[in-house]
């Protein structure tokens, strides 16, 4: 074999990849795409007891902060059961007032997908004034590629014996460092007679572990809460 021949037809090769290297600093290699976040991680994240408070508004107006007391359990391999429990101050007797509750049945579809059936009761911000309510919704989630739940879904709202329908139903689902938030953007019409009347309603939940919902709401309102008409949490 001819070492010196084949080291001249080597040579050339070698600096060609070089030149290449260094004249095309930025070609690199594609980043690895993200990995999808599972769902079921997230409800599993989800279990356990949670204190907060929320805020409802109508795009005009805010309604006063209310709080709420949840316990999420998992009652099968991909379904879970979340209780919810809304509470206000009475602006009156300055007392701790139950306003209503929430149950939510979760299941998790092979897809990937998660669908939440609500049912419950509470007070809803009609035009500036708020009503009692109750509700149904159901909506379908999915995880986004950054860990955030998006869903839509359909429903409807009670009001004062008024059926409305809600025309569209939006939320996202958000945890973080022990902490987690719920926003839902509801459109629902009202129709009486030949006409109908559509109202915005959004509110935003935010919570973190935690069972003494008095205590919360004692040092967020600044004063003694008296228990008088909770449900002794």
């Amino acid at each position: 074999m001819h070492w010196r021949g084949f080291g001249r037809g080597v040579l050339p090769v070698l600096l060609t990849l070089l030149l290449l290297v260094v004249v095309c600093p930025g070609v690199q290699s594609a980043p690895p795409p993200a990995q999808p976040v599972n769902i079921t991680a997230f409800f599993d994240g989800l279990v356990g007891e949670w204190i907060g408070s929320y805020a409802q508004s109508n795009g005009k107006t805010q309604a006063p902060t209310k709080y709420f007391h949840a316990v999420v359990k998992a009652t099968g391999l991909t379904t879970y059961e979340s209780v919810f429990e809304y509470y206000r101050i009475n602006e009156d007797t300055r007392k701790t007032e139950l306003v209503g509750s929430s149950r939510m049945a979760t299941t998790i579809a092979p897809d990937g997908t998660a669908t939440n059936v609500i049912t419950g009761n509470g007070d809803v911000l009609i035009n500036k004034q708020e009503n009692p309510e109750s509700h149904q919704f159901s909506e379908t989630l999915r995880m986004t590629s950054v860990g955030i739940l998006q869903g839509l879904g359909t429903g409807s709202i009670d009001v004062n014996g008024s059926s409305g329908k809600v025309t569209n139903y939006a939320s996202t689902w958000s945890m973080h460092a022990g902490s987690f938030r719920i926003t839902q953007q509801i459109k629902v019409r009202f129709r009486v007679l030949f006409f109908s009347q559509v109202y915005n309603i959004n509110t935003d939940f935010t919570g973190s572990r935690g069972s003494d919902i008095m205590g919360l709401i004692n040092a967020s309102e600044g004063h003694a809460n008296h228990a008088d008409g909770t449900t002794g949490h």
